[in-house]
């Protein structure tokens, strides 16, 4: 990086740029324009030669405004006027309409949001520049290191970080790298070594007074009997001398909580005033934009097995176990099974009834007792709870009854897994679904996409008996509907009508024992959707990834809750600390601590709703520039970029199992991009890409479209058009395309 772009943002009166950041960077394009090889291989007489320019500078500082005061190394956020013609000439100061005012400060605010963000990429990327062109001190080889001079020097470089910075790097670097916390003493140990004496606590008994929690206990343990599960009380308290169970008489262990005999309760308060502070904006947009109640209470999620005891009604495998209808089931083999038949739904005011009679011994329409939910207020003890995405279920199910039938047919699973492992999907839909041999492996999302995306084509090309294909077109397209970000009422009058018929055929081809519960509850599913909202609304899938992580936390095989609780520790007292290092911290420090530790990518270039990352590429096609009226010299080309959360890639930037490069437009049209065109001075910003002629021969289903072919032309397009990535699907020789059905990513 050259001291031009630093000249620039001064001509133009960017009020940021202060005077030792002019002075240092003007002094640097003196010496690169005078001697760059003495720089370069010199460094002594580079020395000299910043001496002889000693006097020229005097005369850049003196040339530099009195207003410019503002230093952005120093780290102050002050907002104050440096420069009054620097400001923007539609002032809306003197005006007298108040809406058009707030609209300009907020205009003003995020304009110098934006130059304070780029003026410290530049003088990140300048620092790095400054550090690149220094002599390597370093060899190529570890033998030239040690022969070395500098191999024995002692390091004078001083420290220019507090203790407070200092450790929360270290606390960062753990949380990311998921340091066990042995390796996290050893960390602290090792950069006290750096020091004629210790900066940082480095004892395993001062890091755990620090990090853990010893005043406000995030978690409580619970004794409890092995034998009989009675509670013995919190562990802090009890009697550790105990050795037996007062109910059962059965030994117990509860000298140290290594043992299993409790349960460990954690307090989320603290993760959630955690996330509310360091979240504080979003929090306030979604709790501003949500219609809410004063203390009422309308919803409760939970799965099946959790259900039943809130709810106060019998387990799905009970007569009358449906929590929404009487249906009373049918014992098949053993199990409950329910058939098709026409039942009443419950309703709250006749359960409420029933629960005033009903006892254990004695229920009534499948109630065992009063559910303690009735006890809040305007709460519904039937619609607030929400019926289970049950998609994994029902869709493993049904998918080894088809696999069973293309096994009778001399079609091996085998042959399907080198068609699936063949198919290439976007970043956008979270999880790559492995081969159908690995599928009692399979997580619930990569179900959901095997569902959406790669069992209708694939089903096509093995030629699966019409009726089977048939049946589960209804499931396919009902669940796409049901997984949408804008769900009309008629898509979803659609959506349930398909359901119902799915669940009656299911009974049909499959027979009553096929009439599970998962398959039974499709039936309720467009009703809650109705209420609540899209299934994704209330679905578990964010929590996989979440689920991952803490068991990432556990290192060894004894002890795995403390070790999570520690972890959880650790995670808390980084937020607390981030925020009490940043509030004095300067800006080059914090910034720095998301660059390092944060995923960004560092060379990106964000306009608008659009982020292009990555390296760029001149644009040479000067007819192409001229006819779009772009910039001859200041027009990139990228190949990827982030919109809306999504990411979009060129098709020429292949990978075997990844591909982001194919788009539906907001005319409705399916693209496959090949390249990003941006004007860094006007944003002016487009896509080539080259269309795709769909098939209106044969129809699949409302979501998956069959593609004849890709057009060779290539076209140009506005970026503002695209509308959604898509799914595209190559079986044999036939395409398929599928746009997503939100653009959430979980």
């Amino acid at each position: 990086m050259t001291t031009m772009k630093y000249k620039t943002f001064y001509e133009t009166g960017d009020r940021y740029i202060g005077p030792s950041t002019l002075y240092r960077f003007y002094k640097r394009q003196k010496l690169e324009e005078d001697e760059p090889a003495i720089l370069q291989h010199q460094p002594e007489q580079a020395e000299l030669a910043m001496q002889q320019h000693q006097a020229e500078d005097d005369i850049v500082m003196q040339q530099i405004p009195d207003n410019y005061d503002y230093d952005v190394l120093s780290g102050n956020y002050d907002y104050l006027i440096r420069n009054e013609d620097s400001l923007p000439d539609n002032d809306v100061s003197n005006s007298n309409n108040e809406d058009n005012e707030n609209t300009g400060d907020a205009d003003y605010d995020a304009m110098m949001m934006e130059n304070q963000r780029k003026l410290l990429e530049l003088m990140l990327e300048a620092e790095n520049d400054v550090f690149k062109s220094k002599p390597n001190k370093y060899h190529e080889n570890m033998k030239s290191f040690i022969d070395s001079e500098e191999f024995a020097e002692k390091i004078s470089t001083a420290a220019n970080r507090s203790r407070g910075e200092m450790f929360l790097m270290i606390l960062t670097y753990s949380v990311k790298h998921k340091l066990s916390f042995t390796a996290l003493h050893d960390l602290f140990k090792l950069c006290n070594a750096f020091f004629e004496e210790p900066v940082l606590p480095d004892s395993r008994y001062a890091l755990d007074k620090l990090i853990g929690d010893q005043k406000n206990k995030t978690a409580k343990f619970y004794a409890i009997c092995q034998e009989c599960g009675d509670y013995l009380g919190d562990f802090e308290d009890i009697d550790k001398k105990k050795e037996i169970c007062d109910n059962c008489k059965a030994p117990v262990q509860l000298k140290n909580t290594s043992d299993r005999s409790y349960f460990v309760f954690i307090d989320p308060t603290n993760e959630l005033s955690d996330l509310m502070q360091s979240q504080e904006t979003y929090y306030n947009y979604v709790m501003n934009e949500r219609v809410t109640e004063p203390n009422v209470l309308k919803d409760v999620y939970d799965d099946a097995v959790a259900r039943a005891p809130l709810q106060g009604i019998k387990q799905f495998n009970g007569t009358f176990g449906c929590n929404w209808c009487l249906h009373p089931g049918v014992s098949i083999g053993g199990s409950k099974r329910y058939i098709v038949r026409t039942v009443q739904m419950r309703n709250s005011d006749e359960t409420i009834t029933d629960m005033m009679s009903a006892t254990p011994i004695n229920p009534i329409n499948g109630i065992k007792y009063a559910s303690p939910c009735i006890l809040l207020p305007h709460f519904n003890i039937i619609s607030g709870f929400i019926p289970d995405y049950c998609l994994e279920g029902v869709a493993s199910q049904i998918t080894e009854y088809y696999l069973q039938s293309l096994v009778e047919k001399g079609i091996d699973v085998k042959i399907m897994d080198e068609l699936i492992n063949k198919i290439s999907v976007p970043h956008q839909i979270g999880r790559l679904t492995r081969s159908l041999s690995c599928r009692d492996d399979w997580k619930a999302r990569e179900w959901e996409n095997f569902v959406l995306y790669i069992s209708v084509p694939l089903y096509y090309q093995v030629k699966l008996k019409g009726t089977f294909l048939q049946h589960w077109l209804l499931f396919v397209e009902s669940l796409y509907i049901i997984l949408k970000a804008n769900i009309t009422l008629q898509e979803l009058e659609k959506a349930d009508e398909m359901l119902h018929l799915f669940v009656a055929k299911t009974e049909e081809l499959f027979h009553p024992p096929s009439m599970t519960f998962n398959v039974h509850q499709l039936t309720h599913l467009c009703r809650q959707v109705s209420n609540w909202g899209p299934v994704w609304c209330y679905s578990t899938f964010p929590f996989e990834s979440g689920n991952r992580g803490i068991l990432q936390a556990i290192k060894c095989a004894k002890g795995e809750t403390h070790q999570i609780v520690r972890y959880l520790n650790i995670i808390h007292k980084t937020r607390v600390l981030k925020n009490a290092v940043f509030q004095n911290s300067p800006i080059m420090f914090q910034w720095l601590h998301e660059r390092i530790f944060s995923n960004t990518y560092k060379k990106s270039l964000k306009i608008a709703d659009n982020t292009y990352v990555g390296a760029s590429k001149q644009c040479l096609d000067k007819d192409l520039l001229i006819a779009l009226n772009m910039s001859l010299t200041n027009t990139k080309i990228f190949s990827t970029m982030i919109r809306k959360h999504c990411l979009f890639a060129s098709s020429k930037k292949p990978n075997r199992r990844s591909n982001n490069s194919f788009a539906l437009l907001e005319d409705e049209e399916f693209v496959q991009i090949e390249q990003f065109i941006v004007d860094c001075e006007t944003d002016n910003e487009y896509i080539l890409c080259k269309k795709l002629h769909l098939r209106s021969d044969r129809k699949i289903c409302q979501q998956i479209k069959r593609v004849n072919y890709i057009d060779n032309n290539v076209e140009l397009v506005e970026t503002k058009k695209i509308k959604t990535i898509c799914v595209y699907v190559k079986i044999g020789d036939n395409q398929y395309i599928c746009p997503v059905p939100n653009d959430l990513h979980y």
